[in-house]
C-alpha cells in the first residue's frame, strides 16, 4: 500500500501531530470550519483523516490571530500550547482537556511577557524534565529578527522565566524581508516553528527559516550536547554550502515548513509532518508527511515527496494477529474479572506498547502490570505499578539467572489515567519506558516466549485495571548506543548457519558464542574489519515480509548487505556500492544503478530494502533504485546480514521491521 502527498488536501496550516492511544490527532492554526479555533483531524494510520470539531472556543477578548497549537500529555491530561494576539503582539497560553480531541479550556494563564512570542513546543527529556521552545524577537544583534529560545517548564502552566538562545538569525537564507515596513524597514530575519528531538544523547531542534515565498525557505535544524547550555546551538544550514533539509522542489512542492515529528504506527519509524503551499492568494497550506531518519549524526527528511511512497508500517494487535487494535478495545482485570490476557510472542525481537490505568483509586495496596515469561511459564521480567507506594517496581532474572529488583519513584503520578508503557526486546536485551521516561534496561536470563497482564493483591486489595490500545511490532533496531558489547546478546552471529538451520524460523543463536571475529562495537558504531577475507554478521530475526534500514560508511566497495538470507536458494541477493553506483546481485546476474547523490567519504549511506511478496525494493537515500524479483524459494522467512569484504566499515543503524 502506498500514499501520495498531500495526506490532507485542504487548508491546515502549521500541523502538529500527536500520537496517543493507538491513534493520531493533528491540530492546525487559525479558525476551524465550525467557528471554533484550531482545526482537529483524527487518524489510525497517518494517511486517512477525519475532521473533528475545533479544539477550543475563542477567548472572550477579541484576538484576531490564533497560531501554532501543540498538544502534550502529562498524567493523563492534555495541554494545548498556542500563541494568540494581533500578529504584531503575540503571547503564549495553554488550554487543558481530559482527552486529545478536546474540548480544551483555556487555563487563564499567560506564559510569556515578551511583546512577541509564538510557536510553543514542549520537549520532554528521558529524565522527565520538560522544556518549552518558542520564538521571540531579538533586536540587539547584527542580524535582527525572530529567533528561538528554550525555557524550563516548572509545571505545565509555569515557565522558569530564564529563556536561553537556541537558534537565532545567522545567515542570509533566513531573511524574511530586506526592508520590513512593520519593523521600521529593518532587514528582518525569521526562525520559527521549533520541534525538538533527542538521538544518541544529542539534542536536535528543527525549525523553519526565511520567507515562505522564497526558494531558500525551508526546514533545517540545530544541535547541542547540553540542553542547559547558555550558548546558541550549532546550526547546520548556511544556505550556500548546504541547503535546508526540507525545501521547495520547483514545479512540484512549494514552501514546505512548520513541521512536527511523530512516531508512526509501528513505533519505529519517525515521520515529519509539515505543510506545503497550495496557493498564495489566498494563502492555503496543505498537509504532507515524509520519513525522518538520523544518518550518522545528520538529521534527514526523505522528502519533500510528491510521488507515491510506502504507507506507514502498521503495528499488530497481539490478541488478533494482523488486525489493528482500536483505542477503545480493552481488557479489565482484577476485582471485576479474573481474566489475565496473555500474548504468545512469535520471536524474541519486538516492540510492545500498551496503555494501563487503575479504574479505582481508593485501593492503596494492590498492584498491576505485565509479566514476561519463558516457554515454561517462569517470570523473566515483571513490571508492576504500585499506586499506594507511588512507584513502578521491576523484578527480573539477570544473565546468570539470579533474581534482581529495582524501582522508579513516580511521586505525582496519576495512576487512574491511561499511561503508555513501551517495552522493547532485542534477543536477550530489554528496555522499558513509561512514555519517554526510561524505567529500566538490561539483560534477561532467558528467552521470552509469552506475556500476561495481571492485577495482584488479596481479594479485597486487588485493583480493577484497564489495559488498552496494545500494539506489537516484530523486528529489531540496533543503534549500537548504550548497547551490550556482546553482540550475541542482541542476536548477532558471525557466520552463516547450515542451510537447513538457516531455513528454520525458530533457530536459536547461542549467547555463549565466542567473540565475533572482525566485529566489535566502538563508541556508538558497529565496526567490521576484513582481515584478508569477508567478515559477515547475521541477525537472528526470521521474517517473511519486512523492511531493512541500514546506515553504513566505508571506503568504496568495502561493505556488502545481504537483505535476504534463508539458506535455501543457490544464489542469494546481495548489495554493495562502488564507483558511484549501487550494485545488486539478484541471483541471476548483476544490475547497476548510478546514484544521483553521493555523500562525502566521511558520511553514511542510508540504504532501505523492502522484501514483500517475493520482490525486493532497494532505495539509497531518497532514490528508489529498483524492484527486483527474488530467486525461487526466497519468498518465505528469511534473515539479513551485513558484511565487510575489504578494509573496514562502520554501521550506525540496522533496523528490521515486519510488514503485515
Amino acid at each position: 500500500m502506498n500514499y501520495t502527498n498531500p495526506i490532507y488536501p485542504e487548508n491546515f496550516p502549521d500541523p502538529y501531530c500527536l500520537a496517543f492511544g493507538g491513534a493520531f490527532w493533528c491540530f492546525s492554526s487559525g479558525f476551524w470550519k465550525d467557528g471554533r479555533v484550531f482545526g482537529v483531524l483524527h487518524s489510525t494510520d497517518l494517511i486517512h483523516w477525519e475532521e473533528l470539531p475545533g479544539a477550543m472556543a475563542q477567548l472572550d477578548e477579541a484576538f484576531p490571530q490564533y497560531w501554532a497549537p501543540e498538544v502534550t500529555t502529562l498524567d493523563g491530561l492534555f495541554y494545548l500550547y498556542y500563541s494568540v494576539g494581533n500578529e504584531e503582539t503575540m503571547h503564549l497560553r495553554v488550554a487543558v482537556a481530559d482527552n486529545p480531541a478536546g474540548p480544551y479550556i483555556d487555563s487563564g494563564r499567560r506564559l510569556t511577557d515578551e511583546p512577541f512570542a509564538i510557536d510553543a513546543h514542549v520537549f520532554e527529556d528521558e529524565d522527565g524534565a520538560r522544556y518549552l521552545f518558542y520564538a521571540s524577537d531579538h533586536l540587539e544583534r547584527d542580524r535582527v529578527g525572530t529567533g528561538t529560545v528554550v525555557d524550563r517548564l516548572t509545571d505545565p502552566l509555569q515557565l522558569a522565566g530564564h529563556p536561553s538562545p537556541v537558534s537565532l538569525p545567522a545567515y542570509d537564507w533566513q531573511i524574511f524581508d530586506p526592508r520590513r515596513a512593520s519593523k521600521g524597514n529593518l532587514r528582518w530575519h525569521t526562525i520559527e516553528g521549533s520541534f525538538a528531538l533527542k538521538h544518541k544523547g544529542r539534542y536536535y531542534q528543527m525549525f523553519s527559516g526565511g520567507n515562505y515565498q522564497n526558494l531558500s525557505y525551508g526546514v533545517s535544524y540545530a544541535v547541542t550536547d547540553d540542553i542547559h547550555t547558555q550558548h546558541e546551538w550549532q546550526q547546520i544550514t548556511d544556505g550556500e554550502r548546504n541547503r535546508p533539509i526540507l525545501c521547495t522542489v520547483p514545479g512540484k512542492v512549494q514552501g514546505p515548513g512548520h513541521n512536527s515529528v511523530v512516531l508512526g504506527p509501528d513505533q519505529r519509524q519517525y515521520y515529519c509532518v509539515y505543510h506545503v503551499i497550495q496557493s498564495y492568494q489566498p494563502l492555503s497550506r496543505i498537509v504532507a508527511i515524509d520519513r525522518l531518519e538520523w544518518v550518522g549524526e545528520q538529521l534527514v527528511v526523505l522528502g519533500a515527496s510528491y510521488l507515491p511512497q510506502p504507507a506507514p508500517i502498521r503495528a499488530e494487535n497481539p490478541f488478533d494477529s494482523g488486525q489493528v487494535m482500536l483505542p477503545q478495545v480493552c481488557w479489565e482485570v482484577g476485582a471485576s474479572s479474573l481474566q489475565q490476557p496473555e500474548i504468545t510472542f512469535e520471536r524474541p525481537y519486538f516492540l510492545l506498547k500498551f496503555y494501563a490505568r487503575a479504574l479505582e483509586t481508593e485501593n492503596q495496596e494492590g498492584k498491576f502490570g505485565i509479566a514476561w515469561r519463558n516457554a515454561d511459564g517462569q517470570d523473566l521480567l515483571r513490571i508492576r505499578w504500585a499506586p499506594g507506594a507511588g512507584r513502578m517496581l521491576v523484578d527480573w532474572l539477570d544473565g546468570q539467572g539470579q533474581p534482581q529488583q529495582a524501582q522508579k519513584d513516580l511521586p505525582h503520578f496519576r495512576f487512574d489515567r491511561p499511561h503508555a508503557l513501551v517495552m522493547e526486546l532485542n534477543g536477550l536485551w530489554a528496555r522499558v519506558k513509561l512514555g519517554v521516561l526510561l524505567i529500566w534496561e538490561g539483560q534477561l536470563g532467558g528467552r521470552v516466549a509469552r506475556a500476561a497482564f495481571f492485577a495482584e493483591g488479596s481479594q479485597a486489595d486487588k485493583p480493577a485495571v484497564e489495559f488498552s490500545a496494545a500494539g506489537i511490532t516484530y523486528g529489531s533496531e540496533d543503534l549500537f548506543w548504550r548497547a551490550p558489547r556482546n553482540l550475541a546478546l542482541t542476536g548477532w552471529r558471525s557466520r552463516l548457519t547450515a542451510k537447513g538451520e538457516m531455513a528454520g524460523s525458530q533457530a536459536v543463536f547461542a549467547v555463549s558464542e565466542p567473540e565475533q571475529p572482525g566485529w566489535q562495537i566502538e563508541g556508538d558504531l558497529l565496526v567490521g574489519r576484513a582481515g584478508g577475507q569477508e567478515v559477515l554478521l547475521v541477525k537472528d530475526v526470521a521474517l517473511r515480509d519486512y523492511e531493512l534500514v541500514v546506515n553504513v560508511r566505508g571506503p568504496d566497495g568495502s561493505f556488502i548487505l545481504y537483505p535476504v538470507l534463508n539458506g535455501e536458494a543457490e544464489s542469494e541477493p546481495f548489495v554493495w556500492i562502488a564507483q558511484g553506483a549501487l550494485n545488486i546481485h539478484t541471483g541471476t546476474g548483476i544490475e547497476q544503478v548510478v546514484l544521483e547523490e553521493l555523500p562525502d567519504p566521511q558520511s553514511f549511506f542510508h540504504i532501505r530494502c523492502r522484501k514483500v511478496d517475493g520482490s525486493l525494493r532497494v532505495q539509497v537515500g531518497r532514490q528508489v533504485c529498483g524492484d527486483y524479483p527474488l530467486p525461487e524459494g526466497m519468498a518465505g522467512d528469511s534473515r539479513v546480514g551485513v558484511g565487510v569484504r575489504q578494509g573496514s566499515a562502520q554501521f550506525d543503524l540496522i533496523r528490521i521491521t515486519k510488514i503485515i
